[in-house]
């Protein structure tokens, strides 16, 4: 017997292998049961054959077939076709893309500013005489910008050995007849073009439609020569139509530039206007204003009809003005030199001791500030209130709000300063 606390070696070590082996075919069957059942290929299967345990898989013929229990007995299930693996593609290479610039803006432009024309009055006119042809221009652009459009019928007749400058004159008619849209007006015109050889074959188509006495009047004065054919005049027909005449000189001889341009077209309708505003009545229009007054609102209208841009009308006007040396008759440009034009030409019918050139240049510029104080239609709208039987004087206070010997003074300083700045 052993004694207490004495281990039998021998049997211990034999209890030890046997636990030994005991746990080694435990942890053998754990490690079994936690592997998952692989599928097993290359062996050969018939669907519906023996297999030895459930789940059990085998890959064969591009098919998984799984061990099924099938009644008592366990078998081959028909098998699950086996997807073939794609391929992974190709990644295709994106080019990096070429940047695109950021373009440099342009700047825009800064337009012009158009000057705003400044409001003019008798009060301030003759501190701003450089403002005059802008305010008036501006005027008439506003004016002609309406869908006025004329029905004018143009009749041109041109002499038998007449070749005429101008020989697209209808159209300056057609802008003749805007600019006076507001006023009444006659619906057809004859334009009769002659040299001196056609001169009294002219007069005889003068006196056929406008009467012998206006015929023998205005040839009496035209066309002396036959290099000195450029004169105009106009009238009304005995059946109130607009008439004019139109010399042309013969080949190289002198030509008045308004001809080329439908200016002087537009100079004498002014006066057909005026006189047809008369109608029914008729009389000598051109006494009712002076005769400064009747030229210079034709020479107005004229030049700025004939004018297709401010720069245009600019060259016109400093044409105008800079075109006559001041004569022995009125002696200088001064402010009393005006006044003493006006009065020359304001007592008809007594005839003037200042020549009529002045007319068509100081006459003008007169009209053209009066129509930068009073509007386009200003001067027609006097001369219409004499032919309702005001007198000048009593018409120019009605239409511009001031006695004519306040503003007489006025406008004599206004045309001055812009004649002296060439002929001091």
């Amino acid at each position: 017997m052993a004694s207490q606390g004495y281990v039998d070696m021998t049997s211990y070590y034999f209890v030890m292998k046997i636990k030994g082996r005991f746990f080694k075919g435990l942890l053998i069957a754990l490690v079994l049961a936690l592997i998952p059942v692989a599928a097993v290929s290359a062996q050969k299967i018939t669907p519906g054959s023996a297999c030895k345990s459930v789940n059990q898989k085998v890959t064969y013929s591009n098919k998984t077939y799984t061990c099924i229990k099938s009644g008592k007995k366990l078998a081959w299930n028909k098998g699950v076709a086996t997807a073939s693996p794609s391929p992974a593609p190709t990644p295709s290479v994106t080019p990096t893309p070429t940047p695109t610039p950021t373009p440099t803006p342009t700047p825009t432009p800064t337009p012009t500013p158009t000057p705003t024309p400044k409001d003019l009055t008798f009060a301030n006119i003759s501190e701003n005489v450089d403002a005059i042809a802008l305010n008036v221009f501006s005027k008439y652009q506003t004016h002609m910008a309406t869908n006025y459009q004329g029905s004018i019928k143009v009749n041109t007749i041109i002499g038998p050995n007449t070749v005429p400058v101008n020989k697209n004159s209808a159209s300056a008619y057609q802008i003749a007849s805007k600019i006076f849209q507001n006023f009444k007006q006659p619906d057809e015109v004859f334009a009769i073009y002659y040299t001196f050889a056609d001169k009294e074959w002219a007069k005889n188509q003068v006196a056929m439609r406008a009467g012998q006495n206006i015929a023998d009047f205005q040839f009496g004065y035209s066309c002396p020569n036959s290099s000195r054919c450029w004169d105009a005049s106009a009238s009304i027909t005995l059946d109130w139509k607009a008439i004019a005449h139109f010399g042309a000189s013969d080949p190289g001889g002198s030509i008045a530039a308004a001809e080329l341009t439908g200016e002087i077209q537009i100079h004498e309708f002014t006066h057909s206007i005026s006189f047809f505003q008369l109608k029914p009545v008729r009389g000598n229009y051109y006494n009712l204003t002076p005769d400064w007054y009747g030229e210079g609102h034709a020479s107005f209208t004229g030049k700025l009809g004939a004018s297709t841009s401010f720069a245009e009308y600019t060259a016109l006007r400093n044409e105008a003005i800079r075109r006559n040396r001041p004569g022995s008759d009125i002696q200088n440009y001064r402010p009393e030199s005006i006044l003493r034009f006006y009065e020359s030409f304001s007592k008809a019918p007594e005839v003037s001791a200042i020549s009529r050139y002045y007319l068509y240049t100081l006459g003008w510029s007169t009209i053209e500030a009066l129509a930068a104080i009073g509007g386009i239609d200003s001067p027609m709208n006097l001369f219409v209130e004499t032919a309702n039987g005001l007198t000048f004087k009593a018409a120019f206070k009605k239409i511009y709000g001031i006695e004519w010997e306040a503003a007489a003074p006025i406008l004599a300083e206004v045309v001055s300063k812009q004649y002296r700045a060439y002929y001091p």
